[in-house]
């Protein structure tokens, strides 16, 4: 008998655990290892954190992809003895792979919860930030079909491209002279150290200056499911001119830098709880998402804390990936600031607790209903 014909028999007699009005078990948990950012080498350490946490969950590393699993039948295989492994709990799987570095294969069964990285822009992202009621700049999209109304703008507005990276492009210009123009943006679409490749970004976004001070100051917060597991203050170039208070008009913006993770920046850590605390905030629009880099500034009339971005697509696990060498030269010690692995594990713990919970909760209202159903994971 083959395979596939195997796998499907399977796929049709098992139900999640809970599925019959009975208590809910704890559940499996299948980390998948990589070697994008390098995450391989610190994800077998997170799942021993994991385990020390309690929970009774079953944990497994899986792999995401490989020459060896592009076979059709292997990689059939490779999905049933996991199947079977997970056989009798409720099971989700996790992967902080970034969401275009999949050249093959990527883990992602039916008969699991899966949650991981998401293509996301940021009109996309802006969207569910609005939707959660997390503070972000005012914004409206331009679109080659599409000029909004932009007179609730100030005179002057910041312009980027939807699908920008690292503060490219990004500009600030007279609200009357915004129009669509297509951008050719750079991204790496696998694993670092790989060539860059274009792409055209078909959209801008059009959002309010907010001015943090004399310098631009932006916070970047990497969390894993809320839990923060690095941080730091990034501030422009002093060298620079300062923004100064008395000009007025393009003159105040003449010279000087808008945005603070540029040429000639630093980072520090010194990142206050408030700071802390809205990234945790802001992890709650993207519940299924593992890790998010939260991008923070704060308006220095107001106080007033905005997200820039969360970059929902990946590409932010800073724990292991190229951007720690080039943090060697700083003060701040990824392992000791959130405690590193240990960090990661708490992230995916509480996510885990809570998804439990909720499969708990489900199967307490079907009883309650007197309804025989299968508990279906969020």
């Amino acid at each position: 008998m083959s395979i596939l014909p195997g796998y499907l028999f399977l796929e049709r007699l098992t139900r999640p655990a809970g599925s019959g009005g009975g208590p809910v078990q704890p559940v499996n948990v299948l980390l998948v290892t990589h070697r994008d950012e390098n995450q391989h080498l610190i994800l077998p350490q997170v799942l021993r954190e994991v385990e020390t946490l309690g929970g009774g969950h079953r944990l497994r590393l899986v792999r995401d992809s490989g020459k060896r699993l592009r076979r059709f039948l292997i990689w059939q295989l490779y999905h049933t003895l996991h199947r079977l492994w997970t056989l009798g709990q409720p099971t989700v799987v996790i992967s902080m792979r970034r969401a275009l570095a999949v050249p093959y294969r990527k883990f992602a069964p039916r008969w699991a919860t899966i949650w991981q990285q998401l293509p996301m822009d940021k009109i996309q992202e802006f969207t569910v930030l609005d939707e959660a009621g997390i503070p972000i700049p005012r914004w409206a999209a331009v679109r080659r079909d599409y000029q909004p109304d932009l007179s609730a703008f100030g005179e002057f507005v910041v312009v980027k491209p939807a699908d920008g990276a690292k503060g490219a492009f990004v500009r600030v210009m007279r609200r009357s002279r915004v129009s669509w123009r297509p951008f050719q943006v750079k991204w790496r679409p696998l694993y670092a150290g790989t060539d860059l490749s274009e792409t055209v970004s078909e959209a801008l976004v059009v959002q309010d200056y907010i001015h943090t001070g004399p310098w631009p100051i932006c916070y970047r917060v990497g969390t894993v499911f809320g839990e923060p597991i690095y941080a730091w203050r990034v501030t422009a170039d002093r060298s620079r001119k300062a923004f100064d208070p008395s000009l007025e008009g393009s003159r105040f913006f003449d010279g000087r830098t808008i945005v603070a993770p540029s040429t000639g920046s630093t980072l520090d850590t010194e990142v206050p709880n408030d700071i802390l605390d809205f990234a945790r905030r802001a992890h709650t629009a993207f519940p299924n998402v593992p890790c998010l880099g939260v991008d923070i500034v704060r308006e220095e009339s107001t106080g007033k804390l905005y997200a820039l971005e969360v970059h929902v697509s990946g590409g932010t696990f800073h724990l292991t990936s190229p951007m720690r060498d080039r943090l060697s030269d700083t003060e701040i010690d990824l392992d000791a600031q959130f405690g590193g692995a240990a960090a990661v594990a708490r992230g995916i713990h509480g996510r885990v607790s809570a998804h439990l919970e909720q499969l708990s909760s489900s199967t307490s209202a079907g009883n309650k209903t007197g309804e025989d159903r299968p508990v279906r994971n969020a």
